[in-house]
């Protein structure tokens, strides 16, 4: 991949994994979420609240691309 395509695709995502968000006013996951919905953002997001990541951002665009293809 070119640096271009590389660039273009982390400005603008497909697909986004947010991991350790919380629901208190005032945690930075709070605001990352809170950020990302104010944004208009459009694309499948997956929110991961505590433990241990059990998923590569490969695995979740996969997941979110078979979502959208059934």
């Amino acid at each position: 991949m070119n640096p271009e395509d590389a660039l273009r695709r982390m400005v603008n995502p497909s697909s986004i994994a947010v991991v350790e968000t919380s629901r208190t006013p005032g945690k930075v996951g709070y605001s990352v979420v809170k950020n990302l919905l104010e944004s208009g953002y459009t694309g499948p997001v997956v929110f991961m609240l505590g433990g241990p990541v059990t998923w590569s951002l490969e695995e979740v665009a996969r997941h979110n691309s078979r979502r959208r293809n059934t």
